[in-house]
């Protein structure tokens, strides 16, 4: 998982790019963008970029490209579920926090790092790392259990420490 572009990361090329550049106007405010703009942001060349607005004003998200503004259809329901695609760090933390749930942990404060949760991951076997402290150690099941659900939760390993709490 790449929470630094998890758009780009989930549809990779040109289109994810400029999608993630436009979920991020959207989240920002923007009424629109200009080609110019778009194509800054994303990376892309800027024929590039008004071709993904062409491709994205049929499925709405966008309106039609007109004197090298893009439009953005802020109503569209796409926007939402890709703007949390967008945050899936807070989508991290809180699938973390339901597998503690689950395991049964309550623990006095728990941090979520590594190369995962900061965007800098580069290979399937970077983790998610989870500092909890608990009154009490964990038990080998309940770490097992709480990595292995984590795991489901975000495809990604993880490495439990405790401390003191």
């Amino acid at each position: 998982m790449n929470t630094a572009e998890p758009i780009a990361s989930v549809f990779p090329g040109a289109v994810g790019r400029v999608v993630q550049a436009l979920t991020a106007a959207w989240v920002g405010g923007a009424p629109a963008v200009t080609v110019e703009d778009l194509a800054d942001r994303a990376g892309v060349t800027a024929v590039r970029a008004h071709q993904a607005a062409l491709r994205l004003s049929l499925l709405g998200l966008v309106g039609p490209v007109t004197g090298g503004e893009v439009p953005l259809n802020r109503a569209h329901v796409l926007w939402a579920p890709l703007a949390a695609l967008a945050d899936s760090r807070t989508l991290v933390e809180a699938g973390v926090a339901a597998a503690l749930a689950q395991v049964g942990l309550d623990p006095a404060s728990a941090e979520v790092t590594g190369r995962v949760v900061e965007g800098a991951a580069t290979s399937p076997a970077d983790t998610v790392d989870l500092t909890i402290a608990t009154d009490r150690p964990l038990d080998d099941d309940t770490r097992r259990r709480l990595r292995d659900d984590v795991f489901l939760r975000t495809g990604n390993a993880c490495q439990v420490v405790t401390t003191a709490g």
